[in-house]
């Protein structure tokens, strides 16, 4: 008994779709020129959305919000991340030339503190040795009353000057190597501290932006864009879909059709005569079978 009820509900629709089908061929011919242009522009605008509307999503949803985010400022942080790249770029070249002198660097400070301790050890034993030697010149004079040696008094305390100065003149050259050695390594020290800070500040706008240089997050935004037009016109296409959905059903309820919606689903078979001709064969197959 269920069974039959439900058959029967079915032939009760299937004949009022029959009917509704019977209606529209009845129709006068401005309705039924009204109803085949609206049902081809709702079938094209229903096309067109279905390309629009792809599974093939160019950014992530993570992505396009970000993207969104810096919409307005785009140039300014496409410019800010540029400049970050360049200046990481320009100290990584500088580091690269310091990282080979930085070695021998290092192994020339060690050396020229060694030469520097060897030259003040000499300097202080050479300045002791005169000393001694004048020493002895001045009590031997004054003890021997002996003038006639003034002259090699005079020469050699002259050498000994002349080793004073020299020595003096090596150990200056000397601690200015070493300075100079000192401000090179400082240098290198200062722009490792630099190469960290940029590289630090430039992993910093990279994940700001969720990208791993400038290039892509100028593809990045270049398929935002993209997306947000096609987001638009996806917008704007069901708009005028929806739109022309309800006149379409307003035309089939002048024609006097029952159930309008579901001519959205065979829209075709009001703009085609083949399609129309399926429609009306399959009902009629439907029927006969539930009257079987």
């Amino acid at each position: 008994a269920v069974n039959i009820d439900m058959s029967m509900s079915e032939y009760e629709l299937v004949t009022r779709q029959f009917s509704d089908v019977q209606m529209i061929e009845a129709a006068p011919d401005y309705i039924l020129n009204q109803i085949s242009q609206e049902a081809e522009r709702v079938d094209n605008l229903t096309v067109d959305r279905r390309m629009y509307k792809s599974d093939e999503k160019k950014l992530s949803a993570n992505a396009y919000r970000r993207m969104e985010l810096i919409e307005d400022d785009f140039k300014t942080n496409l410019k800010y991340l540029e400049k970050e790249e360049s200046y990481y770029e320009a100290v990584k070249r500088d580091m690269r030339i310091l990282e080979a002198e930085r070695l021998s660097l290092r192994i020339d400070a060690q050396e020229l503190t060694k030469r520097q301790l060897k030259v003040r050890r000499i300097s202080l034993i050479s300045v002791i040795f005169l000393v001694i030697v004048f020493s002895i010149f001045v009590i031997a004079m004054i003890a021997m009353d002996d003038t006639q040696n003034m002259l090699l008094f005079v020469v050699i305390t002259g050498l000994g000057a002349i080793i004073a100065l020299g020595m003096f003149g090596i150990l200056r050259v000397t601690e200015r190597q070493v300075m100079i050695t000192e401000k090179k390594l400082n240098k290198a020290a200062a722009l490792l501290n630099k190469y960290i800070n940029a590289a630090n500040a430039l992993d910093y706008g990279y994940s700001k932006y969720g990208v791993k240089s400038s290039y892509e997050l100028v593809k990045k935004f270049e398929a935002y864009l993209e997306m947000k037009e096609e987001q638009q016109r996806v917008i704007k296409l069901t708009t005028n879909l929806n739109q022309a959905e309800e006149h379409l059903q307003s035309l089939l309820r002048q024609a006097g059709v029952y159930d309008t919606q579901v001519w959205l689903t065979r829209v075709k078979a009001l703009y085609n005569k083949n399609e129309m001709i399926e429609v009306r064969h399959n009902l009629t197959v439907q029927r006969q079978r539930l009257r079987g």
